[in-house]
């Protein structure tokens, strides 16, 4: 395609190592995206879980008593 020596060839070395790290590093920042978006749902469900739990058992004492 080009001959080793040449300029263009350097320019598409250059073009495919920056394609390629671009392409890596798309990967790696979709993955920790998603990774924070689980578990950022994952917790503030735990804590809604949690939240209510601890409202129904003191409803079940009678530790809340005006709500």
């Amino acid at each position: 395609m080009f001959a080793k020596n040449s300029k263009a060839y350097s320019v598409y070395l250059l073009f495919r190592f920056v394609s390629s790290l671009a392409v890596s590093m798309s990967t790696v920042l979709s993955i920790v995206y998603h990774l924070e978006v689980v578990q950022l749902d994952v917790l503030w469900s735990s804590i809604f879980v949690t939240l209510m739990a601890n409202k129904i058992g003191g409803l079940q004492f009678g530790i809340y008593r005006n709500c």
